[in-house]
């Protein structure tokens, strides 16, 4: 079996191959509005640096999905916009996951070089 055709390989999944991209932009948008309403939450019961954290959070995750907007309305070549709509959807999942680390570590306050 070629590697091109072995379907257990990452690069060879449909989404990323055949997809129109609708997918990304559904699932995307499901995920930042889940995590910005969440991260909206805790800027307004928050104060500090926590505060600060959750507002970038929600800033970076909106880029992120402007992104993926962006790109399924402008990029022609289905290769490229997939893979960019998949990085930004990572990255949309990771700035979440770090930043929920980070607010709950300045929240409880186990951060000191952070919490100024």
């Amino acid at each position: 079996m070629s590697e091109r055709s072995d379907p257990t390989k990452m690069r060879n999944q449909p989404s990323l191959r055949t997809s129109s991209g609708r997918i990304w932009l559904v699932i995307g948008g499901l995920f930042a509005a889940l995590t910005g309403t969440l991260f909206v939450l805790l800027a307004i019961q928050t104060q500090g640096a926590t505060r600060i954290v959750a507002i970038a959070a929600s800033a970076a995750i909106l880029l992120c999905f402007l992104v993926i907007v962006i790109t399924r309305i402008t990029v022609s070549s289905s290769t490229v916009k997939l893979r960019t709509m998949a990085i930004a959807m990572l990255s949309m999942a990771v700035i979440a996951l770090v930043c929920m680390w980070l607010a709950g570590m300045l929240r409880a306050g186990t951060a000191p070089m952070l919490s100024g």
